[in-house]
């Protein structure tokens, strides 16, 4: 399952894996306070995602 986690200028997702979550990308640090609402509301925890993938080097994806 691929939640979508949608920031003020891009989107995140989380992909369900063994016993955790799988981040694709992370956002811009001014959304900080955003993700972490976001991945409220699909009741998952921080802990739960195990795995960062990051798919460029831009900042909006390295944070």
């Amino acid at each position: 399952m691929i939640k979508t986690i949608k920031l003020s200028k891009t989107n995140c997702y989380l992909i369900s894996v063994n016993n955790g979550y799988l981040l694709v990308d992370t956002g811009y640090k001014e959304d900080k306070t955003k993700f972490f609402k976001e991945i409220s509301k699909h009741q998952i925890e921080l802990h739960e995602i195990k795995f960062i993938f990051l798919t460029h080097h831009h900042d909006d994806h390295v944070v």
